[in-house]
């Protein structure tokens, strides 16, 4: 074994699902593999992690993409219908009930 200051053990490789608990991070294991599953836990073990709905991905997604003429483009790329995109830019859009404008109208009209 070496000494030092800058030596890092490695690690034997599992196999398979070996040292991955049961429940979530089996789940987490399935969607991005065994050794990707094994680095989170290696990495970021004990931290506590929000996963959005895909909705908000896709919200998020047509925001950031959307042209102004793109919504087949869209639909296509998020695996929805055009009508699922109209809704969200329709959402981008549009005011929360009771904001009123900021500015009043020219001349009190």
């Amino acid at each position: 074994m070496r000494s030092g200051k800058n030596s890092k053990r490695k690690l034997k490789p599992a196999q398979g699902y070996d040292g991955i608990p049961e429940g979530d991070m089996r789940l987490i294991a399935d969607v991005i593999g065994p050794d990707a599953a094994r680095m989170l836990m290696l990495k970021l073990g004990k931290m506590n992690f929000y996963i959005p709905q895909p909705s908000e991905f896709r919200e998020w997604y047509v925001r950031t993409h959307f042209t102004g003429k793109n919504y087949q483009e869209l639909a296509f790329e998020l695996g929805v219908s055009p009508r699922t995109v109209h809704e969200y830019v329709r959402k981008m859009y549009s005011r929360p009930a009771g904001d009123e404008p900021r500015q009043g109208t020219l001349f009190g009209i």
